[in-house]
């Protein structure tokens, strides 16, 4: 049912947007962000918002006002479902952003600007920013800033907020995931025992995140494009690049991260004559591995190639005459 009422919010939203004016990337670079206000009732079956427009770094306000009803009337919100606005394809470009002031129907609203959510996850793989005001989706469901499900509009609503691309505001974001020993059409047996490190992409100093105890984890950070990697003792090192940290709570790169031990190169979390064979048919190029991982794995003495050396480790491992770890 939820799956369903987004589907229909969206719907119905680009229907009441239309055309939309022509503002691209490039302009909003030049002159600030692209931005819209949006707002729905309690149930999403009424909603107003506004067409994207180009808006200046600094202080800005957004305005809505009420669709006509099937009379030609003003329709009325008696409780609100949504009141974000979104900041159009800046994720990692926003800096410091706050909520000044929102006028609803001529009068100001008394917000708790602590539990205004910026950079809010809205759902959509992309890189929009969104200040959640109030979401019936999102964080402020259980938490609002004010009091949406008694809040009724019968002309506008209005947002000033001030937006800048230095600084930073959001505090910081929270992801979850787990990790699985071995391939997870092999195995679905947990993982213990992990570290986790993330550094900002570019910056020479990472820092580490101890592992959980078990298969899952939640890592916080400030948003941010990071390289992440996920180690085990024994295992080989998976690793993220340039990851777009902060807007999805559960990015789906992060569920069921596969760790293989060095050389389980089948990832069935046993060394045994099927990676002896895997390793030289891909040495012979009778077959190939199926990505980088694979790979890695198989490069037992970790020179950057899989050759004759890592079909020898490997057996030599099988037979226990010299074991990989």
């Amino acid at each position: 049912m939820k799956k369903r009422k987004i589907s229909a919010f969206i719907t119905a939203l680009a229907m009441t947007c239309g055309a939309l004016p022509a503002v691209c990337a490039e302009d909003a670079e030049k002159s600030g962000f692209i931005a819209s206000l949006g707002l729905a009732n309690s149930d999403l079956s009424l909603q107003s918002w506004q067409s994207k427009v180009q808006i200046d770094e600094g202080q800005n306000t957004l305005k809505v006002t009420m669709p006509a009803d099937n009379k030609g009337g003003k329709s009325t919100m008696n409780g609100l479902g949504m009141f974000v606005i979104d900041l159009s394809d800046c994720y990692f470009e926003v800096g410091e952003v706050s909520v000044d002031k929102v006028v609803i129907d001529g009068k100001d609203i008394a917000l708790d600007g602590e539990k205004i959510i910026y950079g809010a996850d809205d759902g959509t793989d992309n890189d929009n920013f969104r200040i959640e005001l109030f979401s019936v989706f999102g964080e402020t469901k259980d938490s609002p800033a004010f009091d949406a499900g008694n809040t009724t509009v019968t002309e506008s609503a209005e947002v000033t907020f001030t937006v800048r691309r230095d600084g930073y505001s959001g505090g910081d974001k929270t992801v979850f995931g787990n990790v699985i020993s071995g391939r997870k059409q092999f195995s679905d047996q947990p993982m213990n025992g992990y570290t986790i490190s993330a550094k900002l992409s570019g910056d020479p100093e990472a820092q580490s995140y101890a592992g959980t105890s078990d298969d899952s984890f939640s890592l916080s950070l400030k948003r941010g494009i990071y390289d992440i990697s996920f180690a085990g003792k024994g295992y080989v090192t998976k690793e993220f690049k340039g990851f777009k940290f902060g807007k999805r709570a559960r990015p789906e790169e992060f569920q069921d991260i596969e760790l293989c031990k060095v050389g389980d190169v089948s990832g069935d979390n046993k060394i045994n004559v099927t990676d002896v064979s895997a390793t030289a048919g891909y040495v012979k190029q009778v077959r190939g591995f199926a990505d980088d991982y694979q790979t890695k794995v198989a490069d037992v003495n970790n020179d950057g190639s899989v050759n004759v050396t890592d079909i020898s480790k490997i057996a030599a491992h099988v037979k226990n005459v010299k074991k990989i770890f």
